[in-house]
C-alpha cells in the first residue's frame, strides 16, 4: 500500500533484489524438481542443499549484488533476509546464519589437530562457494547472455566448480568462471 511513498530508485534496487533472489531459487528449483521426479536417491536433496558450497555461493551471490546496491549494512541484512526468507520460507535467515557461523568455528578448529582435515575441507569448500557466487553475479552483470549455473552444476553433480585463475601463469586468458 505504501509502495507508492517509495522512491523510484529504491523500486529499481528491490526489482534487482527481487532478480537475485528468483535466479537463486531457478538453480534450485531444477535440481528439486529433478529430485522429485526420481533422479536421485532419498536424502541427496537435502545433503547437497545443506552442504558449504551452497550457503557460500549464495551469500556470495546475494551480497556481492547487495554490495552494489546498498551502502548501508541495515537495509544489506535487511534485503538479503528478504531474499533467503523467499527462497527457504520457513527458515532462510536461519539456515545462512548457521552456514556462516559454522564457517567460523570450523575456521578456530582448524588449528586443532583432532578437527583440521575435516574443518578445512568445509572453509574450503563454503569459500569455493562464495567466490563462485561472487564472480557469476559479476559475469551476470556485465553479460546480458549470461545464465548463472554453478550452484545448479554442484547440486546436481555433487561435484564443486573450481574457480579458474583470472590470468593463467601460462599468460593465455581463461574465462573466470
Amino acid at each position: 500500500m505504501f509502495h507508492i511513498f517509495r522512491s523510484r530508485d529504491l523500486r529499481e534496487k528491490e526489482r534487482e533484489v527481487d532478480r537475485v533472489g528468483r535466479e537463486l531459487f531457478k538453480q534450485i528449483a531444477v535440481f528439486r524438481d529433478k529430485c522429485r521426479s526420481g533422479h536421485f536417491p532419498d536424502g541427496v536433496f537435502k545433503e547437497r542443499v545443506n552442504h558449504a558450497y551452497t550457503a557460500g555461493y549464495m551469500i556470495g551471490f546475494v551480497d556481492e549484488k547487495l554490495s552494489k546496491l546498498f551502502d548501508s549494512h541495515t537495509q544489506k541484512s535487511k534485503y538479503a533476509a528478504r531474499v533467503f526468507t523467499a527462497i527457504f520460507p520457513r527458515s532462510g535467515v536461519k539456515f545462512i546464519k548457521a552456514k556462516y557461523e559454522a564457517r567460523e568455528l570450523a575456521e578456530d578448529l582448524s588449528h586443532s589437530k583432532k578437527y583440521q582435515e575435516k574443518v578445512e575441507n568445509y572453509v574450503d569448500d563454503f569459500d569455493t562457494g562464495m567466490e563462485n557466487g561472487q564472480r557469476e553475479l559479476g559475469k551476470w552483470d556485465e553479460e546480458e547472455a549470461y545464465v548463472p549455473h554453478k550452484l545448479t552444476d554442484f547440486l546436481m553433480t555433487g561435484v564443486i566448480p573450481q574457480i579458474q585463475p583470472k590470468n593463467p601463469p601460462d599468460g593465455s586468458y581463461a574465462e573466470t568462471i
